[in-house]
């Protein structure tokens, strides 16, 4: 897999430039994405084969560290990616829509849905991915609003990764829907937060 990766990326100034060419034609801002959990979820999202599970190897995960910079340990930690045997790996994602399935992705990270400390980009990402599932349209606004006021700068890298899936996922993948629904629940005003730069 990191060979077929570093065929289409072969440095990780190349991964930057990816970001800084596609962000803007998806209406995202690549300054927003900024920090190696982003990136290594967008690259993983979007290299990594997709059967029922996105799987790794110890090989593929040195890889990918080196070329987004992300700490393995700090994957791990923050449940990014979780061992699942002997050198194998699963990137920890949403495979459908249905709301308990996406909390218990929240609850491994030890994030309460309720009161949300996220720690990097991808805890903001699927929280609001919970919210836009769990919540009605116009429960949405008011619980996006208390997690931009705390977290706003997650939030940007978060709504940016967001318009780069919405678009660069397959359609079979559950986080493009997922992805595509949240877009449709935040009011216009949101929809350009991320362009905004105050």
């Amino acid at each position: 897999i990191y060979e077929a990766i570093m065929t289409e990326a072969v440095h990780p100034a190349l991964i930057r430039a990816l970001v800084e060419v596609l962000a803007p034609t998806l209406g995202a801002k690549p300054a927003n994405i900024k920090h190696p959990d982003a990136i290594f979820y967008l690259l993983v999202k979007s290299f990594v084969p997709a059967d029922k599970r996105r799987s790794l190897t110890s090989s593929d995960l040195v890889g990918l560290s080196a070329t987004t910079n992300m700490s393995l340990s700090d994957a791990e930690e923050w449940r990014i990616i979780r061992k699942t045997g002997d050198d194998k790996y699963e990137l920890v994602e949403p495979r459908s829509d249905d709301p308990f399935e996406i909390r218990k992705i929240l609850e491994l990270r030890g994030l309460n849905p309720d009161n949300p400390r996220p720690r990097n980009a991808i805890d903001a990402l699927h929280l609001l991915e919970y919210y836009a599932v769990s919540l009605s349209v116009d429960e949405f606004p008011d619980r996006f609003d208390k997690l931009m006021s705390s977290n706003r700068d997650l939030v940007l890298e978060a709504l940016d990764l967001v318009k780069i899936l919405t678009v660069f996922l397959k359609e079979e993948d559950a986080e493009r829907a997922l992805c595509k629904r949240l877009l449709e629940y935040l009011p216009p005003q949101h929809l350009r937060t991320s362009d905004n730069p105050n």
